[in-house]
């Protein structure tokens, strides 16, 4: 696919609070949906969610081979931020302005517009659905109504080459922790973050910052650089 339009949002219910982001992704040529869905993202502040849904509709573009992008969002802060007009000074939204920044940069041409937010409604109502739902809502896969075989509610489905990994917090987060996370709380990792799961503790943990586990392999250990809860990682 060559050229896609994509509209994001990202929200919380409280800030933070029980947040999604929904995705919309639309062929430039045809103007027919290739993606929509709204993703449950567990407790979180509005603009961790905004960030996070931006994410993973640039994961989806990438993986479509998408050769030019313009993204839509009503997030003033989050386009500046990644215009350069304005400087990231938070450390919670570090790790995700550089993982949008890393994918940005996998695609040839890309163009991040802000919008008011009733030109992003399609977004902001499949966030609100995930909200509602308190799981992940897809209402068109990856290749559309018409793929032989859709994504699956929940994530894309994994390249049968990338292994996975378990993460299991083996320590318990830190008063600074957006989240919370309980000693024992797992979470399942492929090429994707997993829902519910704080932005430190992904990126400690991405897939893409470690060797992929060969089989028979052991756990390795990390820990949340925000809180400092130990992470264990099991090859899955």
């Amino acid at each position: 696919m060559s050229k896609v339009t994509i509209h994001v949002d990202g929200g919380a219910r409280g800030n933070p609070g029980p947040a999604a982001g929904g995705v919309e992704i639309r062929d430039q040529s045809t103007g027919e949906p290739v993606h929509e869905a709204g993703y449950y993202l567990g407790r979180m502040t509005n603009n961790v969610a905004e960030y996070k849904a931006l994410v993973l509709a640039l994961q989806h573009a990438v993986r479509l081979g998408v050769q030019d992008a313009q993204v839509f969002t009503d997030s003033q802060l989050m386009a500046r931020q990644l215009t350069g007009e304005y400087r990231v000074k938070s450390p919670l939204l570090k790790p995700f302005h550089e993982q949008a920044q890393a994918l940005l940069g996998q695609v040839p041409a890309w163009r991040i517009h802000h919008i008011p937010r009733e030109q992003n409604r399609r977004a902001d109502q499949l966030a609100n659905m995930a909200m509602d739902a308190k799981d992940d809502v897809v209402i068109t896969g990856e290749g559309g109504d018409n793929d032989e075989q859709p994504a699956p509610p929940g994530r894309l489905p994994e390249p049968a080459a990338v292994r996975c990994w378990e993460v299991c917090f083996t320590s318990p987060a830190g008063p600074q922790c957006p989240v919370g996370h309980h000693v024992g709380q797992k979470f399942r990792f492929g090429p994707i973050t997993p829902s519910g799961m704080c932005v430190e503790a992904a990126v400690a943990a991405m897939p893409d910052r470690r060797p992929e586990p060969e089989a028979g392999a052991g756990p390795s250990k990390a820990a949340c650089p925000r809180c400092d809860a130990g992470l264990r990682i099991d090859p899955a």
